[in-house]
């Protein structure tokens, strides 16, 4: 049964992810089949959402705009004093401009706002709809061993990022 939310919740995605980190196999496939692996994991959506995952590496970063779901947005809005890029995410959605502006060039509105990612990284931000969501696969930790709490902050668990989790916050 398709759940209402398409959203991944993040007990699921934080399995998936630690699977993925603990096997290449599974992390293709995940990167492959993204709606058949989160299925084995109790995880459906409607039919007419897709996800496409993108995954963070040492040169690519990634981020996504949420669509416009109500409980979404006012978790960027409250967490925007914890994170600056939680306060970019949540302008963005209220400012039309200025998300067409840094879904075209990120690095450009990084830049104007003061903003430098790390040397060498590329940012890419993706936008979500109705029928696309997208996901952040996490770069792996270089510890083989995370507790449950590191998991949860690096899935979107505990970070600031709370519900908007997956976005590579």
């Amino acid at each position: 049964m398709a759940n209402d939310v398409s959203r991944v919740p993040r007990e699921i995605w934080a399995r998936v992810v630690a699977q993925a980190w603990a096997d290449e196999s599974f992390r293709q496939r995940l990167l492959a089949e993204p709606q058949q692996v989160l299925g084995e994991y109790g995880f459906s959506a409607a039919e007419t959402v897709k996800f496409d995952i993108h995954e963070n590496t040492d040169s690519d970063m990634h981020f996504f705009l949420p669509a416009t779901d109500a409980g979404i947005v006012a978790t960027l809005e409250k967490n925007k004093e914890e994170s600056t890029v939680q306060a970019l995410l949540a302008e963005a959605l209220a400012n039309d401009n200025l998300k067409q502006r840094l879904l075209a060039d990120p690095n450009a509105v990084l830049d104007a706002k003061g903003l430098q990612p790390p040397e060498g990284i590329r940012i890419h931000v993706w936008e979500d709809t109705p029928t696309l969501q997208h996901l952040v696969l996490p770069k792996a930790p270089e510890t083989s061993e995370l507790s449950d709490e590191e998991l949860e902050t690096v899935t979107g668990g505990r970070s600031s990022s709370s519900d908007s989790n997956m976005c590579g916050l």
